[in-house]
């Protein structure tokens, strides 16, 4: 028998390796938000920007506010994530960017 506190259990184990993974996608998330405010700024930096903590249903509704006009925009939670690595994704966003700004 196995005294209790000698070894991790299975569910510990679990536990720890989703709490790994969960920091691991919120420090991508925190690049690609910082990538996208870098597109932002870079477009026009009179714009300012509200971006939630934590998407839902899997999007992020990002707020541009330039003067008294605002724009909302919906960028998905894998965009954002995939933003700082991936030329197509940053092309794709850079427009969808810089049509919202223009629409201000």
């Amino acid at each position: 028998m196995r005294a209790i506190g000698n070894t991790p259990t299975t569910a510990a184990k679990k536990i720890a390796a989703w709490w790994k993974r969960k920091v691991e996608r919120m420090d991508e998330m925190e690049e690609g938000k910082q990538k996208f405010l870098e597109v932002v700024k870079g477009t026009d930096p009179t714009v300012q920007v509200v971006i939630p903590v934590t998407p839902s249903n899997s999007v992020f509704l990002i707020s541009l506010t330039k003067g008294s006009n605002r724009k909302f925009m919906t960028i998905s939670e894998d965009d954002i994530i995939d933003l700082p690595n991936e030329a197509s994704t940053l092309a794709k966003v850079t427009k969808i960017v810089k049509d919202a700004v223009a629409a201000i």
